[in-house]
């Protein structure tokens, strides 16, 4: 008995063991595989959609030229897998800068109207807290180690120096990290008010001031504190699956631990009744940009443009299904 109960305990330590090993040297494409077949996923919340994303352009003057880059989707560990995008008009470039991936295209001689379709087939996956601490995602902590400092310092709109915010922060420090970003989430939540959406630049400063805003200043006043408290935080751009206008765009953030990586938070969504909490959020977020003021797009968002001639009025439209 005692010789059977030891091969067990031997078999059983073997088990684990090659289990580790194989997680902790998975690939991108093994942790999907991981994700996938946990027995703590249900496969069925993993979402085929298609995203169509149209430029108008209207070229009323004499516009001789005109340079323009846009945000496209990339495949991101455990969030989303691209499986095409197709243009209407070839772009002159695909290229990735940071962590961000780009169309630029080159327009002459256009004529006074003329439009640039993007055609995205991806398929998004349930991920938050829950599944991150379920997974333990060793994708998310390789693919950004080399930059993580930069997601500490303060920049425009996220103010995580200034006095004020660093002052909040350290009243709010918990017993660990997980504590600490909790509370800053829950602080957001206490101290701002949804305020419909804002086309300007407010920043986290300004959303304490005015005790409220929307998606921008939520995720620009949680990642401030998160920062604040020495905690790795980047507010993440992008598109949801809800009804209304898409075109607008959405924004939440992700906060970097040690032990699981890059996770997704939307204070926003509690805060407007949605069914979603600081552990879970909905399958309902597809990613384009983790720079908070993108220099490739002139510091504006989802696309920019230079000109020659008159200037012409660029329209997005954004349908999802």
């Amino acid at each position: 008995m005692e010789n059977t109960k030891s091969k067990f305990l031997y078999c059983f330590a073997i088990i684990i063991m090659f289990s580790v090993a194989l997680l902790v040297g998975c690939s991108k494409e093994e942790g999907l595989a991981l994700y996938q077949n946990s027995k703590n996923v249900d496969i069925e919340q993993n979402r085929d959609i298609v995203m169509d994303i149209t430029y108008k352009f209207y070229c009323p003057g004499d516009t001789s030229k005109i340079e323009f880059r846009t945000l496209i989707p990339q495949d991101y560990s455990l969030r989303q897998k691209v499986k095409s995008i197709d243009f209407n008009l070839q772009p002159d470039n695909i290229y990735t800068s940071g962590n961000n991936k780009y169309a630029f295209f080159i327009f002459e001689e256009r004529k006074h109207y003329f439009e640039l379709s993007i055609d995205c087939r991806l398929c998004i996956y349930d991920y938050d807290l829950l599944k991150a601490q379920e997974i333990i995602s060793q994708n998310a902590k390789i693919e950004d180690f080399e930059n993580i400092e930069m997601f500490i310092k303060p920049e425009s709109f996220i103010e995580s120096g200034s006095e004020t915010i660093k002052d909040i922060a350290q009243r709010l420090t918990g017993a660990d990290k997980r504590d600490t970003v909790r509370a800053c989430y829950d602080y957001v939540l206490s101290n701002l008010e949804y305020s419909g959406y804002n086309p300007d630049n407010t920043g986290a400063l300004k959303a304490l001031e005015l005790e409220g805003g929307d998606c921008t200043e939520y995720s620009d006043l949680f990642v401030a504190l998160c920062r604040a408290s020495g905690i790795p935080a980047r507010v993440v751009e992008g598109y949801t699956c809800e009804k209304g206008d898409r075109s607008i765009g959405h924004n939440w953030a992700e906060v970097y631990f040690e032990d699981v990586g890059w996770v997704p938070f939307d204070p926003t969504y509690e805060d407007s009744g949605a069914d979603t909490s600081f552990h879970d959020i909905e399958n309902n977020y597809i990613y384009m940009s983790f720079i908070r003021n993108d220099p490739s797009l002139l510091n504006f968002h989802y696309y920019s443009y230079y000109y020659w001639g008159d200037e012409p009025e660029v329209i997005k439209e954004v349908f999802i299904r």
